[in-house]
């Protein structure tokens, strides 16, 4: 009778166990929606076009495998990132790679802003990145999680 309480207990202590999947130590991973571009005064716009006329538009996917995809207005994008939870720091160092038709003004800036090294804040189910890496890029992105 003892080894099936033993089997018992060990059953539900690894049924309680954490999910392998939990996302906590990664707060990026998951689906982003672009909803305002921040100017340096902090004053923010709505992307153009906006979430009425495009609600697929300037969204990024950040898998827990590393890879990221998204959509700009006119492009699909693909790369690699790492990101530090514990410096806030995400990472696309070969840039992102897109399917390069005529893009928008604001797709253009997202990607700039995306390349290099940036500065992530999160608050709530919101997500602010500051491009840390070109000096001349003044505007921040305000992404909303999905």
């Amino acid at each position: 009778m003892k080894p099936f309480y033993f089997f018992f207990y060990m059953l539900l202590v690894m049924s309680c166990s954490k999910s392998s999947d939990d996302s906590s130590s990664n707060p990026l991973q998951g689906t982003w929606k672009l909803i305002a571009v921040i100017d340096e005064t902090g004053n923010g716009r709505k992307p153009d076009p906006t979430v009425a006329d495009c609600p697929d538009c300037y969204v990024i996917t950040f898998n827990n495998d590393g890879t990221l995809t998204g959509k700009t207005h006119t492009n699909l994008l693909r790369g690699n990132y790492s990101f530090s939870a514990e410096s806030s720091v995400l990472s696309i160092e070969k840039g992102l790679g897109s399917t390069n038709a005529a893009e928008t003004a604001d797709g253009e800036l997202l990607i700039k802003i995306l390349t290099g090294k940036s500065i992530c804040v999160f608050k709530n189910n919101l997500l602010k990145v500051v491009n840390q890496d070109t000096q001349n890029i003044k505007e921040s992105l305000l992404f909303e999680k999905r």
